[in-house]
């Protein structure tokens, strides 16, 4: 089994997460996420097409989820970790981008629920850290 691992090095946000929020915030409905190298792919294409290769390569839902979470993880952590403002809006700035493609997969895995459940709760920690309140509103500047 493959582990999703870190993909963290400091406490400053790396290139890869930077790059990994951004390719998350371009997920839509329908699209599948490969995770399974440093920088995420979305794959969009024939649904016999793109599952065929994820079965191939060993790739699944639990994996895709897990990476997201560790990647969201890291990026709190660091945000948690900074004193500078600026850079802190900045790394919030980056989960607002990535909470819609997460949103998105979440739809896409709608009649899966330990999939969903897996989103919903890197949703809320994505909340949570930039400030959404239960309305869906933003409580701080972004």
């Amino acid at each position: 089994m493959i582990v999703p691992k870190s993909i963290g090095s400091n406490n400053t946000m790396n290139r890869n997460h930077k790059i990994n929020l951004k390719v998350l915030s371009h997920l839509k409905k329908g699209d599948k996420l490969n995770t399974n190298f440093q920088l995420f792919q979305i794959e969009s294409g024939s649904l016999g097409v793109t599952s065929f290769f994820r079965m191939l390569r060993g790739d699944n839902r639990n994996f895709t989820i897990e990476s997201i979470a560790v990647l969201v993880d890291e990026t709190i952590r660091t945000a948690d970790s900074h004193t500078d403002e600026e850079d802190v809006h900045d790394i919030k700035r980056y989960l607002h981008g990535a909470r819609s493609g997460i949103y998105n997969l979440s739809v896409t895995y709608a009649n899966d629920i330990t999939a969903k459940a897996g989103l919903q709760i890197v949703l809320e920690r994505i909340d949570k850290c930039i400030g959404v309140n239960q309305d869906g509103d933003i409580e701080t500047h972004i």
